[in-house]
């Protein structure tokens, strides 16, 4: 009996799932997380949807075969179906799917270091600088301080046919109570 429990207890503590082993490029041999063989997976699941979508839009198949791609490219893009039957449905059709994946990744790496861009610059450039007009004149002016004298100046009569007089005589500045004023330097000159 002491023996049983023994081979038991062995028994779980080897069974610690591991994933397959993965040869690196320094020849080593390290284990690949559920993450990484998940990622993979749908990496190859989507490259295998891929092409038979493209055998499919060709219409070079004969009927009996575009109805078996038909079949398999519904499996491949059933989320219920196990991943057993996927993997089994993509290497059944494509047989070894993965050496065809890297075929097909080093040739378009190929022509991807083929393809040189060839720019020759504009020669009828134009540039075009804008320079701020300096002006002498004190056109401009908003809500600067006034002293008590220029508040209560009367304004100028204008004749208007619309305006009466009453109205420009009785002018009065009232100041407002904004706060906000421009920060420009006056030159007394």
């Amino acid at each position: 009996m002491a023996s049983k429990n023994k081979l038991n207890k062995n028994k779980n503590q080897n069974s610690k799932p591991k994933g397959p082993p993965k040869l690196t490029n320094e020849g080593t041999i390290d284990t690949i997380s559920a993450d990484d063989s998940n990622s993979k997976f749908e990496v190859e699941l989507l490259w295998c949807i891929q092409q038979l979508e493209l055998l499919l839009s060709e219409n070079k198949l004969n009927p009996a075969r575009t109805k078996e791609s038909i079949k398999a490219l519904n499996i491949l893009k059933n989320n219920s179906q196990p991943i057993i039957k996927k993997r089994q449905i993509m290497n059944l059709t494509f047989g070894d799917y993965r050496s065809k994946m890297a075929d097909e990744e080093k040739k378009l790496s190929k022509v991807t270091q083929q393809i040189k861009f060839n720019t020759k610059p504009n020669k009828s450039s134009v540039f075009i600088k804008k320079s701020a007009q300096l002006s002498s004149t004190n056109d401009f002016k908003f809500n600067f301080e006034l002293t008590e004298d220029a508040k209560y100046e009367e304004a100028p009569e204008i004749l208007n046919e619309n305006v009466g007089t009453s109205n420009i005589n009785n002018f009065k500045f009232n100041p407002s109570e904004n706060t906000f004023r421009f920060n420009f330097e006056q030159n007394d000159s």
